[in-house]
């Protein structure tokens, strides 16, 4: 096996490790969803932003299905109670989300105590989970590129190079022609011709 294929195998199986690390440490750490609530309470305002998402919780006291909550503008309720025991933190129960759409000041009314949590916490927290689910991506990717070339490469020869010496090239000698001069003529000058006179 060629070694850019083994380099590629090695080098993609600890990109894979690592990532099962980062991945592993993120699902440990918790997020205290308490103090990090935008809001808190049974009635108020809270002011959102439109750059995130937000995550209603209600105390874990109560009953989810039987909590009525509120979050408008006046025209809208924004709230959407889905009541998933799976996204439960500790002290609260996941009561809903709201709708991409809710942002400025809102008014909210709840016949429970709830938080408001705006979703930007858990990948602040968590973010090893993401930045590790992305890397194992690569890391995979790089191991198949890699099965791939070292399969392609199995049993073909490696090639050899061979070095052929360049052949010299001769100058060509072109006949220097002179007008009706041909070697082993005599040549008589002027000056000859006037002493035989």
């Amino acid at each position: 096996m060629d070694s850019g294929p083994k380099y590629t195998l090695i080098g993609s199986g600890v990109i894979v490790a690592i990532s099962v690390i980062l991945f592993v440490f993120g699902s440990t750490v918790d997020v205290d969803v308490e103090s990090e609530a935008v809001f808190k309470g049974t009635e108020g305002t809270v002011e959102l932003s439109d750059q995130t998402t937000y995550t209603v919780f209600v105390n874990a006291d109560s009953d989810c299905y039987d909590a009525e909550i509120v979050v408008t503008d006046g025209t809208w309720d924004y709230f959407n109670q889905q009541c998933d025991q799976y996204m439960d933190e500790d002290g609260w129960k996941h009561a809903g989300i709201l709708a991409d759409e809710a942002s400025g000041t809102l008014e909210v009314t709840s016949n429970y105590e709830i938080i408001i949590v705006d979703d930007m916490v858990y990948l602040e927290s968590g973010g090893s989970i993401i930045v590790g689910a992305c890397i194992c991506c690569l890391g995979v990717i790089g191991l198949i590129v890699g099965a791939v070339w070292a399969n392609s490469s199995k049993g073909q020869p490696v090639p050899q190079m061979v070095i052929m010496p360049q052949q010299q090239q001769v100058p060509m000698q072109v006949p220097l022609t002179t007008t009706g001069y041909t070697p082993g003529d005599l040549i008589i000058t002027q000056q000859e011709e006037e002493r035989d006179v």
